[in-house]
């Protein structure tokens, strides 16, 4: 047929798919439902739906999702407009003419199909869900997904859905794949595996408590006001508690970072009339709390995903299912376990990523990989992993850009023949266990050899920005506890350089204190004597004003002429939680804080 019969017959049953998100377009099927994209209607209940022949149903029903093959029906709608049948065409031949037809780029609120012609270049396979893609040169441009790709006899033969290689060539699902989906979601089934993954409005309230395990854990809540909503949002927690609120496109609208402990605030006014996601952490690798408050009502989203503990030689699937979710598996190995970890999506560009449990949240420390593992679109993601350590490992997989969400397949197994070579962080020290809790070991790198245990999980990654260039400088070594506010400063100093070289002691401890500012004051300064006979003393500073609270150990070695100093700096919160439960919470906190502190004052040795 002529390209003009082609639109002609086939065009007046493809449909205009319209949300406040974005639009794409769908075929009319037997039975009257619409056939689009899931990423076309996520998440929306009802869309709205205009033929070519200005026939508009406004909140037509989303029946079903199909969000590991990016599929989703839509209707019964009642209209007299003639279905088109979905039609195997994989017996094509290739460098066959094939025709797009869809809505790519409308702005029009009653528009008309467009139609654009291609090759088929070849044909793709994507075994997880064992469904074909015809790989063709005719343009997809965005508003296209959804729309039907048509051979030379009118056929539809597939559903358009993705550009590839700088919309060089788009990939379009096979109709002979996905006829049998659609009519399981026709009937109701949960085709995917997944259950229903749309935001449903449950348990609303305006307070929710928060509770975190680790820093990889978050928690979810979603908005749905109207447009031109404020939206005021206060989460007040222990430690360094932080959110962001994200729209349903990705964009991020507010994130709130502020401060290291107490209350993180923001405002802003909803823009579409779809769910705002409010996505709650914290930088911690033990179980915390917070409040988390709004004046208008937030309804909390249960995520599926990342619960279960896996084990080598498992496949599971799962869902990536709001702009930046990530999920995280746990898995248990011994030392020198190699595995070998595949994410693979049709809808995603994956990225995986391993950390070990325990250790506190460093990204720029992560064994990560984003395109290895091919796929049909050459963006699965996939690692091997050589184990450091026994222990818990965290596996945590994610999409790096648009659609934000999706199905995936996540494969735990030995390594096979072919395997990315093993990659393995550096074996996390083993922590000194005390009745304050685990300790690292400091080591200089000089001579004489200073040794001081600190609280283990205090990161360099952790030192707050403001403190970054003095952090810098040479021989001071800092360490904090970013959610607590607490700083470690550890400096090595050689007075001999300095023309200092006969400083005793005590006089080494005035020259500190002689350069104090006039705004702080001094509350203690007492000689302590070690089990190894270290004479060395600690002074207590703190301002009048509340801004910060100091703890410094100073020793000077008098044969080498080298100075050593330990400060614990505390930056002390402007305000305290109204809550009661957070208070006390916080109070017990800080108590177990200032008892390590004191226990690692009391750590200093001295190899020689």
């Amino acid at each position: 047929m002529m390209p003009a019969e082609i639109f002609n017959q086939v065009s007046p049953s493809i449909a205009f798919v319209d949300t406040e998100a974005g639009s794409g377009s769908g075929v009319l099927i037997e039975g009257n439902y619409v056939v689009t994209n899931a990423h076309v209607v996520w998440p929306f209940e009802t869309v709205r739906v205009v033929f070519p022949d200005g026939s508009e149903f406004d909140e037509a029903p989303v029946l079903n999702w199909d969000l590991m093959g990016d599929l989703a029906v839509i209707g019964p709608i009642d209209t007299d407009i003639q279905p088109l049948l979905l039609v195997d065409g994989e017996d094509q031949v290739i460098g066959s003419d094939v025709y797009l037809i869809g809505y790519p780029g409308e702005v029009e609120e009653f528009p008309q199909p467009a139609i654009s012609r291609g090759l088929i270049s070849r044909i793709r396979q994507w075994e997880p869900i064992q469904m074909s893609y015809f790989q063709t040169d005719a343009t997809i441009a965005g508003g296209q997904s959804g729309g039907v790709l048509v051979s030379e006899r009118a056929e539809v033969i597939g559903i358009s859905g993705f550009t590839f290689a700088n919309s060089e060539f788009g990939l379009v699902a096979s109709a002979a794949d996905i006829l049998p989906r659609v009519e399981r979601l026709i009937q109701g089934e949960d085709v995917d595996e997944l259950e229903n993954r749309q935001p449903i409005q449950t348990n609303a309230a305006t307070s929710h408590i928060v509770t975190l395990d680790n820093a990889w854990d978050t928690a979810v809540f979603i908005i749905d006001e109207p447009i031109n909503t404020t939206v005021n949002l206060t989460l007040d927690g222990s430690t360094d508690y932080a959110f962001w609120v994200t729209d349903v496109y990705g964009n991020n609208v507010l994130h709130a970072d502020d401060v290291n402990q107490g209350k993180e605030v923001g405002e802003f006014t909803t823009e579409i009339a779809a769910p705002y996601f409010i996505t709650v952490y914290q930088n911690e690798t033990f179980s915390t709390f917070a409040n988390l408050e709004s004046n208008v009502n937030l309804m909390p989203y249960r995520d599926r995903d990342g619960v279960q503990k896996l084990t080598i030689g498992q496949q599971i699937k799962g869902n990536i299912d709001y702009p930046g979710d990530d999920d995280t598996f746990r898995i248990s190995l011994n030392k020198g376990d190699i595995i070998n970890i595949k994410m693979e999506s049709v809808m995603l560009d994956s990225i995986l990523s391993v950390d070990i449990e325990g250790m506190h949240y460093n990204y720029d420390d992560l064994i990560i990989d984003d395109d290895s593992g091919g796929g049909v679109f050459g963006l699965d993601a996939e690692l091997s992993y050589e184990a450091p350590q026994d222990g818990t490992y965290f596996l945590n997989v994610r999409s790096s850009y648009a659609p934000f969400f999706g199905g995936y397949v996540l494969t735990v197994d030995e390594p096979y023949e072919g395997a990315p070579t093993p990659s393995a962080p550096l074996p996390t020290p083993t922590p000194i266990a005390t009745e304050f809790g685990e300790m690292a070991l400091y080591e200089s790198s000089g001579y004489p050899l200073f040794k001081f245990q600190y609280p283990a999980d205090w990161l360099s990654s952790n030192v707050p920005d403001d403190f970054g260039s003095v952090c810098t400088q040479e021989h001071l070594t800092c360490f904090a506890n970013k959610f607590s506010s607490d700083i470690l400063m550890i400096l090595e100093e050689d007075l001999q350089s300095v023309g200092l070289g006969n400083l005793t002691q005590e006089e080494y401890g005035d020259l500190y204190l002689g350069n104090l500012p006039d705004d702080v004051d001094m509350v203690s300064r007492e000689q302590f004597e070690n089990n190894q006979g270290l004479a060395y003393e600690i002074i207590h500073l703190k301002t009048p004003n509340n801004l910060f609270e100091a703890w410094r150990l100073i020793y000077l070695d008098t044969e080498t002429s080298t100075g050593f100093n330990v400060t614990y700096l505390r930056l002390l919160p402007d305000s305290r939680p109204d809550d009661e439960e957070l208070l006390a919470m916080l109070e017990e906190y800080e108590n177990q804080t200032q008892a390590a502190i004191a226990y690692s004052l009391s750590t200093l040795e001295v190899d020689k």
